[in-house]
């Protein structure tokens, strides 16, 4: 009995020791098991703020891409109206194209009104004061070419025009009147 005592005090022991040996070790898990869970919550609270910022950051661009799609209105609003201003460009190079006038220095466009003795003409042609009168007369016999086949002259404030002078030289200033005058 004495040995079965001793054997089971012997195995008491045993116990006791293998006992405080998993206590031992079930304290260092559970130091471990602190320590992930920090790592845990750690890695958590970092996630959580890669959350928040990505959130920010989708935010950030959906601003951004509201910007752009602005600017992007802005920029077709302002493409549209230059390419109606390059219109109205060329349409003004046209016109300066079928209005072929280059003023120097000293040189003024004019509007001289012609009419006729028999009332059938009473047109405007837009010239130089430094132009010869006899250009003038080219252009009108151009839009009337009938009256090219009568001997005619010109006047202008009771004054026979000098087809060779400038209208300058021949005092025909803007608006004034010039009479075709059939013979």
């Amino acid at each position: 009995m004495l040995n079965e005592l001793y054997k089971q005090k012997e195995y008491n022991d045993k116990l006791t020791k293998e006992n405080n040996h998993l206590s031992y070790d079930l304290g260092e898990e559970k130091e471990n098991n602190l320590i992930l869970l920090k790592k845990i919550e750690k890695i958590s609270n970092l996630y959580d703020d890669e959350r928040k910022y990505n959130k920010r950051m989708n935010e950030k661009l959906r601003e951004y891409e509201i910007s752009a799609n602005k600017n992007l209105n802005k920029i077709t609003e302002l493409y549209n109206e230059i390419e109606e201003k390059d219109k109205s460009i060329e349409k003004l190079k046209n016109k300066l194209l079928r209005f072929p006038f280059e003023l120097s220095t000293g040189e003024r466009l004019l509007s001289i009104i012609f009419t006729s003795s028999d009332r059938r003409i009473l047109y405007s042609i837009i010239c130089k004061n430094t132009d010869e009168f006899l250009k003038i007369e080219d252009e009108l016999y151009e839009q009337f070419p009938e009256y090219k086949k009568y001997d005619s002259y010109f006047l202008h404030n009771g004054k026979k025009v000098n087809r060779f002078k400038t209208l300058e030289n021949n005092r025909i200033y803007n608006n004034d009147i010039i009479c075709l005058q059939i013979i």
